[in-house]
C-alpha cells in the first residue's frame, strides 16, 4: 500500500500513463505532426522503451523494420526517421539519458541548461582545451543551445531536481528505484533528493512507485 494508498489509485495511474505515454494501440502516432504534439506534451522521449520515460518508437506501435534482428533493426519500419525529423523542426537531441538519445523540448531544456552549464565549466577546469574539438554531428551544449533559459549561476543539484520533476511528469508512474538511473551526472544527485521532492509536494509515493503531486508542467 502506499503513502497516500490505495492500490485503486495505483492502477488508476497505471491507466492514466498508458493514455499519456501513448501505451496502447489505439494511442498510436499516426504522423510527424502527432509525434511533435506527443513530444510537446510530455516535455522529452526516449528514442526506444528503456525505462518509464515515455518513447517515441513505442508510441509508434509499428512492426520492426526487421524483426528477429538487433539493434537498428528493432525500430519502426516506416516511422524511424520521426525522431530525427523532430530535431530538424528545431527540438534538441541530447545524450543526457546516461549517453542515450533524448529529445526534449524547449521547456525542459531550459531545465537542463544550468547542469549542462555547469558541466562545462567543470571540465574546462580540469582541461583547458577541453570542448574545442566538434564535428558536425556534435556539438557543445553551449552550441547547440546559445540562449541561456536563466540558468547560468544557478545550483546544478537544484536544476537536476527540477529536472527529475519534469521527467516524472512525463513518465505518469516509475518505480522509485528507477530515477536515479534516468539521467547521467550522478555527482549532482543528492540522496535526499526523492525526499526533498516529496518534502516539496511534487511528488508523492505510493506502493514502491512515484508520481506526481500536482500536474504542473515544466516552468
Amino acid at each position: 500500500m502506499g503513502e497516500d494508498g490505495t492500490v485503486e489509485s495505483l492502477a488508476r495511474l497505471r491507466e492514466q500513463r498508458m493514455f499519456s505515454c501513448r501505451l496502447s494501440p489505439d494511442r498510436v502516432l499516426g504522423s510527424v505532426e502527432e509525434a511533435e504534439a506527443f513530444l510537446q506534451d510530455r516535455g522529452l522521449l526516449t528514442r526506444t522503451a528503456d525505462c518509464a520515460l515515455p518513447s517515441l518508437y513505442e508510441a509508434c506501435h509499428e512492426d520492426p523494420y526487421q524483426s528477429g534482428s538487433p539493434g537498428f533493426a528493432t525500430w519502426p519500419a516506416t516511422k524511424w526517421p520521426w525522431f530525427g525529423e523532430l530535431a530538424d523542426r528545431g527540438h534538441l537531441i541530447t545524450a543526457v539519458h546516461r549517453g542515450k538519445s533524448l529529445l526534449i523540448s524547449g521547456a525542459v531544456a531550459r531545465l537542463l541548461d544550468p547542469i549542462c552549464r555547469a558541466e562545462i565549466t567543470r571540465m574546462r577546469a580540469a582541461d583547458r582545451g577541453w570542448g574545442h574539438q566538434h564535428s558536425s554531428e556534435l556539438a557543445r551544449w553551449d552550441q547547440a543551445y546559445p540562449g541561456s533559459g536563466g540558468g547560468i549561476g544557478e545550483d546544478p543539484v537544484a536544476a537536476l531536481r527540477d529536472l527529475v520533476a519534469a521527467a516524472m511528469r512525463a513518465a505518469v508512474l516509475a518505480p522509485e528505484t528507477e530515477l536515479r538511473r534516468w539521467f547521467s551526472w550522478q555527482w549532482y544527485w543528492a540522496d535526499s533528493l526523492v525526499d526533498d521532492l516529496i518534502g516539496q509536494g511534487r511528488l508523492r509515493r505510493i506502493d514502491g512507485h512515484l508520481t506526481v503531486a500536482s500536474r504542473t508542467r515544466p516552468r
